[in-house]
């Protein structure tokens, strides 16, 4: 019996000890938008008048709004909605944001019953002037929760002390922002590799078409078995695991992420972690 609990004892350091890869999404899962700083560009007195004046929400009317822009032909999903084609191919890197930007304004102009008023069309052509490369990057900011998760996974070592996971990032973001991001956010891109950032940008790859996990398993020369993928939406996590085997995170909050993650063996439970070190102090005085 004593030699039965030893051996489980060393395959559950073992299987803990093997080279993990994780990777995240940004956008969802480790960048938000910051509320404030959107509402300073919007103008807090347009934002205070508009939810005074009307009963629609802001977010929701961009949404409908972006529901009237020819729709991109994949899965792809800006905010649980379908993705609006233009955005498509900013978000591949085939359309710069300047032009991007002029061509939904021009839809805009185009769509003028569909605004309930003059302010609400001044917001939503502020909320279109957001996805330029110097707004874009000063409304977000990284989400306070999971950068601790990231750094988390970041120290976790084997036995011999060296870093015990991987840690990618796979992500829809435009390449003329991105620069400007990392820059701002650098606590949080500290801790991945430079060569280890994929955005869709860069490589006129889009999630969730298959192309771009395929690229990633290439890449890296990813075993799918040894990977966890985290991202918020749930239409590339369902690709990620179906097609490639890939063990995903439907990424809702940083709680329920984290323990999954403790549950895969990718991170340790401190709790658990002291409890396995007194165990092994007693298997060792057996022995003394």
């Amino acid at each position: 019996m004593l030699k039965y609990l030893i051996m489980l004892n060393i395959m559950f350091v073992s299987a803990l000890s093997e080279a993990k890869t994780i990777i995240f999404d940004l956008h969802g899962v480790l960048l938000e938008r910051c509320t404030q700083r959107t509402a300073s560009h919007l103008g807090y007195l347009n934002c205070g008048s508009y939810y005074m004046s009307s009963s629609f929400n802001l977010e929701d009317r961009c949404q409908e709004f972006l529901k009237l822009l020819e729709q991109h032909e994949t899965a792809s999903k800006l905010k649980d909605q379908p993705m609006p084609k233009v955005i498509a191919e900013w978000l591949k890197g085939e359309k710069k944001a300047a032009d991007m930007i002029k061509e939904i304004k021009h839809h805009a102009d185009k769509a003028k019953d569909f605004f309930q008023s003059n302010l609400e069309e001044t917001l939503i052509r502020s909320v279109i002037d957001l996805m330029s490369p110097e707004k874009l990057a000063f409304v977000v900011k990284p989400m306070k929760d999971m950068a601790r998760l990231v750094e988390e996974c970041k120290i976790q070592t084997d036995k011999n002390g060296k870093p015990k996971h991987n840690l990618l990032i796979l992500s829809n973001w435009d390449k003329e922002s991105f620069p400007l991001v990392k820059k701002k956010c650098k606590k949080l891109f500290r801790h991945f590799d430079e060569k280890n950032i994929i955005i869709s940008g860069e490589i006129n790859m889009l999630k969730p078409d298959k192309s771009i996990y395929e690229h990633i398993i290439k890449k890296y020369k990813l075993d799918p078995k040894d990977c966890v993928y985290i991202d918020d939406q749930e239409e590339n996590t369902k690709v990620a695991s179906s097609d490639f085997k890939i063990e995903s995170i439907h990424h809702k909050d940083y709680k329920t992420t984290r323990q999954k993650l403790i549950d895969l063996g990718f991170i340790e439970d401190k709790r658990k972690a002291k409890s396995k070190t007194k165990t092994n102090v007693s298997f060792k005085k057996l022995f003394e």
